[in-house]
């Protein structure tokens, strides 16, 4: 079972806790109507529990490339330099990175520019080696398409195109260094 929401794809984030207001709602309508006997909410408070789960660099670098594609995908599809989305970009990716891409959402707004959809991606691979790591797969934008003031801009099919990224392992958890395909990738 995966346990830390950001190593789930990003369409899966998020509803693994749809249910938790209505377990909420339920413990506190039994508290309320119990005697002296603890809540099950009370018990699990109570109750010590270990979450932190075994190292896993390589879940963790993918979790980190994962969020950083989330990011640029949002990002780009509000084309709003002061998306949220850019916030957590900063949070995965090195400041050179956040802020090119803090330009080119900057750049989409000046033009009535916004990507809809999402790109597709395959063959992710992943290696560490020590406090560095290395993210490639195959990735497609033909479903990742661009529209201006409403009108899909046209573009033509590229299928699938190798992409890369670099990672570091700094105090506070991995960050994307650099996106570049190694050149030995094909897709």
């Amino acid at each position: 079972m995966i346990s830390d929401p950001r190593t789930l794809p990003s369409r899966l984030r998020g509803r693994r806790l749809a249910g938790v207001p209505a377990v909420l709602l339920a413990c506190a309508l039994v508290a309320g109507c119990s005697s002296d006997e603890p809540s099950p909410l009370e018990e699990a408070q109570a109750t010590p529990t270990v979450t932190a789960p075994a190292e896993d660099p390589e879940a963790e670098v993918l979790a980190t490339w994962e969020a950083y594609w989330d990011a640029i995908v949002a990002s780009e599809g509000s084309a709003d330099p002061e998306d949220p989305a850019l916030d957590r970009l900063r949070s995965v990716a090195a400041p050179a990175l956040a802020e090119r891409q803090v330009g080119i959402v900057r750049r989409y707004a000046g033009y009535g520019l916004v990507r809809t959809g999402e790109p597709a991606v395959r063959d992710e691979e992943v290696t560490v080696d020590g406090d560095t790591a290395t993210v490639t797969a195959c990735f497609s934008e033909d479903d990742w398409e661009a529209e201006r003031n409403g009108e899909t801009v046209p573009s033509e099919d590229r299928g699938f195109v190798p992409v890369g990224a670099q990672l570091e392992r700094r105090d506070d958890g991995w960050i994307v260094v650099s996106d570049d395909a190694p050149e030995d990738v094909t897709c």
